[in-house]
């Protein structure tokens, strides 16, 4: 059995034990000094405008092969200075 005074065992299981999950959730956070970094109704917190729009599989693709020809181009340039150095 733990000296530990703070109940970690309520589980999150359906609706019904969401109330008993966020007030432990939340006592746990001010105990150790934390709920200000997960405090959902903070004033600084970003809302969700809706649903979030995800890129078509072109898209995405189109992004990662830029990123990766960035990268390689990058890492190649570094290679090539260091390979060219006449000294």
């Amino acid at each position: 059995m733990s000296d530990d005074p703070i109940l970690k065992d309520v589980i999150l299981k359906d609706r019904f034990t969401y109330p008993n999950w966020f007030l432990s959730l939340r006592f746990n956070a001010f105990l150790r000094g934390v709920w200000h970094l997960i405090d959902p109704d903070a004033p600084d917190v970003n809302r969700s405008t809706g649903l979030r729009k995800f890129p078509t599989l072109e898209e995405y693709t189109e992004e990662a092969n830029a990123r990766l020809r960035k990268q390689y181009t990058e890492v190649l340039a570094a290679w090539q200075d260091i390979h060219n150095d006449p000294d």
